[in-house]
């Protein structure tokens, strides 16, 4: 239990108390192939490399998505992710934006997206992370052969 007044609690919170179930099962992928996109596709952006099917043990449980990416942003230009189930674009952000660097060399970066899904189903669920590109510029995924990860773990009720 929690007590407290305003901004300042103290006690201890069970996982249960903040509404979460148990973990049913774990899946990653990694990935250090290197993909290049250039496409300033609007609708799902294109695929990245990453995907990785799940099937849920109960039509309630959700799925937690979990995509670490390493970019190679060549012009300064931004970037979006698209989360997809199966053809369904689940979650969408757009633009992170890299800076070229005094060399002209681009802009490499790490970033982590986050996503709880209820895909309400017990069938063999694919996820996959697509990504588009600011004005079709380019952006490396997995560059320089860095590894990137996909992380699929599902959340009883």
């Amino acid at each position: 239990s929690i007590t407290g007044s305003g901004s300042t609690a103290t006690g201890q919170l069970e996982f249960a108390d903040a509404g979460g179930g148990k973990i049913g099962q774990v899946l990653q992928l990694v990935n250090s192939s290197e993909v290049l996109i250039a496409s300033d596709s609007a609708t799902n952006g294109v695929a990245t490399g990453l995907n990785l099917s799940i099937t849920p043990s109960a039509t309630s449980s959700k799925i937690l998505v979990m995509a670490n990416i390493y970019t190679n942003i060549v012009d300064g230009r931004g970037y979006g992710i698209h989360i997809m189930r199966g053809t369904t674009e689940v979650y969408e952000d757009n633009y992170h934006w890299g800076a070229v660097l005094p060399s002209g060399a681009g802009l490499r970066s790490a970033r982590a997206w986050h996503y709880l899904d209820s895909p309400n189903t017990t069938s063999a669920t694919t996820y996959s992370i697509n990504a588009s590109t600011e004005s079709a510029n380019a952006v490396y995924f997995q560059a320089n052969t860095n590894q990137s990860t996909l992380t699929l773990m599902e959340v009883l009720a």
